[in-house]
């Protein structure tokens, strides 16, 4: 499934925690009776009461048109053991959204964020130099980051069969957790999509501007480089094209071309359109291309089976292999997945020097880049407004956990190979639903079996949950 990650009636993936919040709003998990039965609960409650706990913070609604503004926010205190570091989030944003006419569909969003982390994301920072998920930081205060994001998205219904969509935001291609295709782990990049609808058939195309690799400088190979230089870019197209079988049953099978800045110089119509470039342009180090197919099985009411395969030019392939269950009673709702990610050495990287799968230095894909094997197991309950959630992984990364670069081999260190474990679990309580505003406790787990390194970060704070950002690779 080709989820659009700008709009926000569409598809709304959420911040910091991701694991959990990519439970929270799974297709199935989201169609229980808590919001219903809040929306009964409001109808008795006065101005405050709605405001605070269940609508959006500012409403204009008339016949043709519905505006929704809402503050976000990530406040988060946490220490780091061993270490005994004090680490936290501070994130202030606001968010716009607005609809004309059931046509037009506008949605921005501005962040403003300061953060200390963990020694193993100082350790990333160093060796890519940018943060997992976002672009230009900068430090603040002593060991900590300062850096702000802006969203935008522009939407448009021509026809009930065609959809088109501008903007500076992140895509989804999958139903799982992570993606082997294109994934919401790199930052924003600007793009332009496409959507038709015809019986069971659709199609989307995605053209999109991607920032060249070797992003600060940090292969070296720029003496007179400096902070403020202008930045080559690439551009990205993609064709999916899917086909729901019947109503239990949807595959769907996608090209996927990333032309380097040479190319890009001279734009090719023919980047632009299906199976072309494959014919024409297959031997060129300019472009560099992926296939690949998705699968979404409902086997019974509430087992959903989803698989995904993605190859590259170089012979290179990724995998995944995933189910997610939901449990309805009285009691509360449970929800479970279990999800299995492989990528063989040197897969997403480039072909020539400049096309590689990603952006911000970082990939496309799987935030793990290549040549890893994962397995992940996700639980959730939730009763009411309270949830609790527990996510167990490990990924092996079998040429050291340098194999997460994906554009430049030479900064590939060791041929070690490396364990990475991660566990999280947290209890959170709904303040309000409109905007996802969690209080919550919780802790975190991470070690790396490469150097030892063993991190346990317990943690307390308030935030709305809107946007994934991946610490757990």
């Amino acid at each position: 499934m080709f989820k659009p990650y700008a709009n926000l009636e569409l598809r709304n993936r959420f911040n910091s925690d991701s694991a959990f919040h990519t439970a929270l709003n799974s297709t199935a998990f989201c169609e229980n009776s808590i919001f219903d039965a809040i929306d009964v609960e409001k109808s008795n409650k006065n101005w405050i009461h709605r405001k605070l706990l269940y609508e959006h913070f500012g409403i204009a609604k008339g016949k043709n048109y519905i505006l929704y503004i809402d503050p976000l926010f990530d406040f988060n205190l946490a220490k780091s053991f061993p270490y005994n570091k004090n680490i936290y989030v501070n994130t202030r944003a606001v968010q716009v959204y607005a609809s004309f006419y059931n046509k037009l569909t506008i949605s921005s969003s501005i962040y403003e964020n300061q953060a200390k982390f963990p020694d193993f994301i100082d350790d990333y920072y160093n060796y890519f130099g940018v943060i997992p998920g976002h672009e230009r930081v900068k430090p603040f205060g002593s060991g900590a980051y300062d850096w702000a994001n802006a969203y935008a998205s522009i939407s448009f219904k021509a026809t009930k069969f065609l959809h088109f969509e501008l903007g500076n935001e992140k895509n989804f291609i999958g139903n799982g957790y992570r993606s082997m295709i294109l994934s919401d782990f790199s930052p924003q990049y600007f793009y332009f999509k496409t959507s038709a609808f015809w019986k069971r058939f659709f199609y989307t195309n995605i053209a999109s501007r991607t920032l060249n690799p070797n992003y600060n400088n940090i292969s070296g190979t720029r003496p007179n480089w400096s902070a403020n230089d202008l930045y080559p870019h690439k551009m990205m197209n993609i064709n999916y094209f899917g086909l729901n079988i019947n109503p239990k049953i949807e595959i769907g099978v996608f090209e996927a071309c990333m032309m380097g800045i040479n190319s890009r110089l001279n734009p090719k119509l023919s980047a632009w359109l299906p199976a072309v470039n494959e014919l024409i342009y297959s031997n060129s180090d300019s472009l560099n291309f992926l296939w690949g197919s998705n699968i979404n099985v409902n086997a019974f009411k509430n087992l959903n089976i989803y698989a995904q395969f993605a190859a590259q030019i170089n012979k290179s392939f990724a995998s995944q292999l995933g189910a997610t269950y939901l449990y309805e009673s009285n009691l509360g709702n449970l929800f479970v997945r279990a999800e299995w990610n492989k990528a063989s050495k040197n897969m997403y990287n480039p072909i020539g020097n400049e096309n590689f799968w990603g952006h911000y230095n970082q990939t496309l894909a799987h935030p793990a880049g290549s040549n890893f094997n994962e397995w992940l197991t996700q639980i959730m309950w939730q009763y009411k407004r309270y949830y609790a959630f527990a996510q167990f992984g490990q990924i092996k990364y079998l040429n050291g956990i340098e194999a997460r670069n994906i554009f430049d081999n030479s900064l590939i260190i060791n041929n070690n190979s490396a364990m990475v474990s991660s566990a999280s679990l947290r209890l959170s309580y709904l303040i309000n639903p409109a905007y996802s505003w969690h209080v919550f406790v919780g802790v975190n787990y991470w070690q790396n079996s490469d150097n030892t390194d063993k991190f346990i970060v317990p943690s307390i704070g308030m935030k709305t949950f809107l946007r994934n950002n991946y610490l757990d690779f």
